[in-house]
């Protein structure tokens, strides 16, 4: 057969065309498949933590200290707690994920989405009322619904996280019902996607009111604390856990760093307490 009819052949004759390219096909099919059996040193050295929103300073912080002394580069990911838990579920990519409340992370080891051998409960937070300073307002030794609604007004709202999800939301929803406040404040709630939302509300004075975390307050000079909720509800407890998704062990170096001596001497500084001092 002459050249020219053998490309003409191969050009018409699909199954012929096939055989031609199959020997480059399965050499490429092979090496891509060896390339992706080799871990590259990038993938040992990039970790993806999703973290709760009122983690945003302190992990911030850990993670360039974690960063400074490994070489390990850290991608952080902020939202609310059930956000990220969700995201999670769907298949995102994170090797940490920092919850701020034991259910959301129960409820991915439940579904085999965390590593139990390899998480954290050491890290605590109190819950407050807050305020704009101005206009008289002082610290209330206890809280009632006189307390409450005068700080109000006639159409003022309660800003603080969702209570149907976002952890802190749920444990000011606990606070209030421990105190006898909830069914008076429940329609008087603005509700958030995550603790951050509600301290930016209170800060530009849209609302006159918010429950948020201590550790949201650090460094906040136009918010006073009114009220530290006390003993109205179970402890504040976050979960850190490594992902079944990840396979890096730099994300093992990472969570005992975080739940280690130079990783909570981080978190008190912005607020937070360790579950022993509770």
């Amino acid at each position: 057969m002459s050249a020219c009819r053998q490309t003409r052949s191969l050009r018409t004759n699909p199954v012929l065309r096939a055989l031609f390219h199959f020997p480059r096909l399965l050499v490429l099919l092979s090496t891509s498949l060896a390339m992706l059996a080799i871990p590259t040193r990038a993938d040992e050295n990039r970790l993806t933590v999703f973290a709760a929103a009122s983690l945003t300073n302190a992990v911030g912080e850990a993670a360039k200290r974690f960063e400074q002394q490994t070489g390990i580069a850290i991608r952080l990911s902020f939202a609310g707690s059930s956000t990220l838990a969700r995201q999670i579920e769907a298949g995102a990519d994170a090797d940490l994920f920092l919850s701020a409340n034991e259910a959301w992370a129960d409820y991915l080891l439940d579904r085999g989405l965390l590593d139990p051998q390899h998480q954290s409960r050491s890290l605590s937070n109190d819950l407050v009322l807050v305020g704009p300073f101005g206009n008289g307002q002082k610290s209330l030794p206890h809280l009632s619904e006189r307390h409450l609604f005068s700080r109000l007004g006639k159409d003022g709202l309660i800003a603080m996280g969702d209570p149907d999800h976002v952890p802190a939301g749920i444990y000011g929803k606990q606070a209030l019902e421990a105190l006898g406040l909830w069914q008076a404040t429940s329609r008087r709630i603005a509700r958030t996607d995550n603790v951050r939302a509600a301290v930016a509300l209170v800060s530009r004075r849209e609302v006159p009111l918010a429950i948020v975390y201590k550790s949201d307050m650090v460094d906040i000079e136009d918010l006073q604390i009114l009220y530290v909720f006390e003993r109205t509800g179970p402890p504040i407890r976050y979960v850190f856990a490594k992902t079944t998704n990840s396979h890096s062990t730099a994300a093992e170096q990472l969570l005992s760093f975080l739940s280690g001596t130079e990783g909570m001497a981080i978190f008190r500084r912005y607020g937070f307490s360790t579950a022993t001092e509770k």
